[in-house]
C-alpha cells in the first residue's frame, strides 16, 4: 500500500485473519494511543501457541514508511522474560537505523509478524538467549531505579581498584518547592568513573569527592543475562557475579577493603561469544561476609544498577572507526593557525595522541571564523590554547605546546627533528617551508616533511611530501628569473599582490576561508595515512584545484596551470619535481 493511500481497516483485519494463529481481532483505533505513542491504527489480537493465548496490540503509525509498525505483548509483566521484549511489552523487531523501508505495506506487515512469531516462539524455547547479550545494555538500562554511569575505565582483564564520584547536589527543600520536586533533585545524578583523576576535568563541572571503587573482571563459560528488568536487581544477581569461578574472593575481599561503606562495582564480563558486557553497580551502606570462600553482600545494604557509558579511550576510538597503531607514532606540527588549528584536531580525532605543536602567534577576534578556536580563547597564544582545548575535550592525548619560532626551537635545540615520526608545516609561509626545507637537508634529517598551503579565494590548495630518501625537496618546487622567484605549481598567475591589511602595517593576511584550510586537511591526514601504511614510497606534490570564481570577481587571474588542469586533484611525483640546479638536493646528494 502505497504512502498517501489509507489503510483500510477491514483489509488489515483480513490480512491479520490469514495467520492461524490469530484471532479476536478488535479494531481500538479510537483509542488512537497506547503505550504513551500515538498511532493511526490500533487493533487488538490473541496470539494462540499450543500451550497458551498471548494477548497482544498491534499499532500502525502514520508514519509507518519511515517508522514501521509496533507489536506489543499485552500482560508483558506477566510474561516469560524473553530478548527483544521491551518497556510496555514492545517488541523490538529489527533495527530502524539498519533498514531500507519499502512501500508495500502488507509485504512489510508480512514480515513483521514473522519476525514478531520467531521472536516469541524462540524467546519461550529458550533458543535466542545469545540475542540478551548483543542487547545487554538495553535490558539493563531499563531496571527500576538506574543511574547513569560514566566510565572511562580501562577494560582489562583482570580486576583492579578505580576511582568514582558522582555530580550528587544534596539539596536541601527550597520554600515554595514541593516534596515531589525535592526528591526529583536530590535522586538525579550521574556516576562517574576512572582509573586515574584526570578524567574526572573533562566534564568540567563540579563533582564530590573522589572515592575508591572495584573493577571486577570475569571470564564465563556460560552466557550471564541481564537481569528481568520488570522487578529491582535481586542481592543474589550481584553475589552470584562477585563469586563467579573466574574471580578471587580473595583479591576482591582485599579491594573492598580499601573502599569505604558506598561502593561503585564495575562489572567486565567476557561472555562465551568474545562479547564484552559492562554494566556497574552502586551498593549503599555495604556489609558483607565471607563464608566458606564466598563474599555475600548483605540483604541491608542498597543497590542500585547503573546503566555504563564506555567513555575510554580505545572504545571511543573503536566507535570513530580509527586504527589503534596510530597512536604510538609522535607528530610534529609546525603553525597553529587555520590549517594548524583544524590538522591538529583531526589528528586527534583520527587516533594520533603524541603531538607537539609549535606556534609563538597569539589568537585575535579577526582569527576566529577560519579558525578552530572560538573568542573563548582570544588573546591566548594559539598553540597553547589549541592543547588546552583538546586535552580538554579528548582523553589520553599527550599535546605539547610550544610558544616560539621553529627556527629558534631548532637552533636553540629545544626540539630535534629527529625525534618525531612526520614532520608537518602548515605555517602557510613559504619563506619559512624553504628554512626548514634547507634545515633538514642540512643536517641530514631522515623523516618525512609535510608541507600544506593555501592559496588564495578558493583558487585551490597544495600537500606535498618530501623526504631526503627520494628526489626532489620543497626548494624544486621554487624557481628564479628575471622577475623574481615563484612558486612553480601555483594556481595564481604571476605578479599580483593578495595580501590584504584590515588595521595598517603588520595586519596583513591572504584572503581564504575555513572551507579552504579543511579542504587541505582532509588531504594532508589522508597522505599522512597512507605514508604509515607503506602505501607511499616516493616524495609528491598533490594539488587540489578549486573554484576561480572569486578570483575573477575580485580582478585577479588565475594562472596557466589552473586553466590547464581538468582533474580536481592531480598528483606529480618527486621526479618530475626535481631540478637538479637545486643547491638542498645537490648537498644532500654530495654533489
Amino acid at each position: 500500500m502505497k504512502r498517501g493511500q489509507e489503510p483500510v481497516t477491514d483489509k488489515i483485519i483480513e490480512f491479520l485473519s490469514k495467520n492461524e494463529r490469530i484471532s479476536q481481532i478488535d479494531d481500538t483505533s479510537y483509542k488512537k494511543y497506547y503505550a504513551g505513542k500515538k498511532y493511526q491504527y490500533l487493533f487488538e489480537f490473541n496470539y494462540s501457541l499450543p500451550d497458551r493465548v498471548i494477548p497482544m496490540v498491534f499499532g500502525i503509525p502514520a508514519n509507518w514508511d519511515t517508522a514501521l509498525m509496533d507489536f506489543y505483548i499485552k500482560d508483558y509483566k506477566e510474561f516469560p522474560y524473553i530478548p527483544h521484549m521491551g518497556d510496555k511489552g514492545l517488541l523490538c523487531l529489527c533495527d530502524i537505523e539498519s533498514v531500507l523501508i519499502g512501500k508495500d505495506f502488507f509485504g512489510i506487515l508480512g514480515q513483521l509478524i514473522t519476525r514478531m512469531e520467531s521472536i516469541i516462539i524462540s524467546g519461550i524455547k529458550g533458543e535466542n538467549v545469545v540475542d540478551f547479550i548483543e542487547e545487554f545494555q538495553s535490558y539493563w538500562r531499563l531496571l527500576p531505579n538506574v543511574k547513569t554511569l560514566k566510565s572511562f575505565v580501562k577494560i582489562e582483564t583482570h580486576s583492579k581498584i578505580i576511582k568514582y564520584s558522582d555530580n550528587r547536589k544534596f539539596a536541601t527543600k527550597d520554600k515554595g518547592r514541593t516534596y515531589i520536586d525535592y526528591l526529583q533533585k536530590q535522586n538525579n545524578y550521574t556516576f562517574f568513573a576512572s582509573d586515574t583523576s584526570n578524567e574526572f576535568k573533562l566534564y568540567g563541572e563540579k563533582i564530590n569527592p573522589q572515592k575508591n571503587g572495584l573493577y571486577i573482571f570475569i571470564k564465563s563459560s556460560t552466557f550471564i543475562v541481564p537481569p528481568d528488568w520488570r522487578r529491582s536487581i535481586t542481592h543474589q544477581y550481584v553475589n552470584d557475579l562477585i563469586n563467579h569461578p573466574s574471580v578471587s574472593k580473595k583479591e576482591i575481599d582485599k579491594y573492598l577493603g580499601k573502599c569505604q561503606n558506598h561502593v561503585l562495582i564495575i562489572f567486565g564480563i567476557l561472555q562465551p561469544n568474545a562479547t564484552i558486557t559492562t554494566f556497574g553497580v552502586y551498593i549503599s551502606d555495604i556489609s558483607y561476609s565471607v563464608d566458606e570462600n564466598r563474599i555475600i553482600v548483605n540483604p541491608s545494604a542498597s543497590i542500585i544498577p547503573c546503566t555504563l557509558y564506555r567513555c575510554d579511550r580505545e572504545f571511543l576510538l573503536d566507535r570513530g572507526g580509527i586504527n589503534h597503531s596510530l597512536e604510538g607514532y609522535k607528530l610534529l606540527v609546525i603553525g597553529c593557525g587555520s590549517i594548524g588549528g583544524y590538522l591538529i584536531s583531526e589528528l586527534v580525532k583520527t587516533g594520533f595522541s603524541h603531538i607537539d605543536i609549535v606556534d609563538n602567534d597569539l589568537l585575535k577576534e579577526e582569527n576566529i571564523y577560519r579558525h578552530l578556536l572560538g573568542m573563548e580563547y582570544v588573546n591566548n597564544y594559539k598553540s597553547v590554547a589549541i592543547s588546552e582545548y583538546l586535552t580538554k575535550n579528548f582523553t589520553g592525548i599527550d599535546i605539547i605546546s610550544h610558544v616560539d619560532t621553529i627556527e629558534n626551537l631548532l637552533q636553540d635545540e629545544t626540539l630535534s627533528l629527529e625525534h618525531f615520526d612526520i614532520i608537518i608545516s602548515a605555517v602557510g609561509s613559504h619563506n619559512v617551508n624553504r628554512w626548514i626545507n634547507q634545515y633538514v637537508h642540512k643536517n641530514q634529517i631522515r623523516k618525512p616533511v609535510i608541507y600544506l598551503w593555501n592559496e588564495v579565494l578558493g583558487i585551490g590548495n597544495h600537500v606535498a611530501i618530501f623526504s631526503t630518501e627520494y628526489a626532489g625537496c620543497y626548494e624544486c618546487l621554487l624557481s628564479e628569473d628575471d622577475e623574481g622567484i615563484y612558486v612553480r605549481p601555483s594556481y595564481c598567475k604571476r605578479g599580483q599582490l593578495f595580501t590584504r591589511r584590515l588595521q595598517g602595517c603588520g595586519s596583513s593576511f591572504l584572503p581564504y576561508s575555513s572551507t579552504n584550510s579543511l579542504t587541505v586537511v582532509v588531504q594532508a591526514v589522508k597522505s599522512i595515512i597512507d605514508y604509515i601504511e607503506g602505501k607511499i614510497t616516493d616524495n609528491f606534490l598533490i594539488s587540489i584545484k578549486g573554484d576561480e570564481g572569486y578570483m575573477l570577481k575580485a580582478g585577479f587571474t588565475p594562472s596557466d596551470r589552473f586553466y590547464k588542469q581538468k582533474e580536481k586533484v592531480i598528483m606529480v611525483e618527486g621526479k618530475k619535481i626535481y631540478n637538479k640546479d637545486c643547491e638542498c638536493c645537490k648537498r644532500m646528494r654530495g654533489n
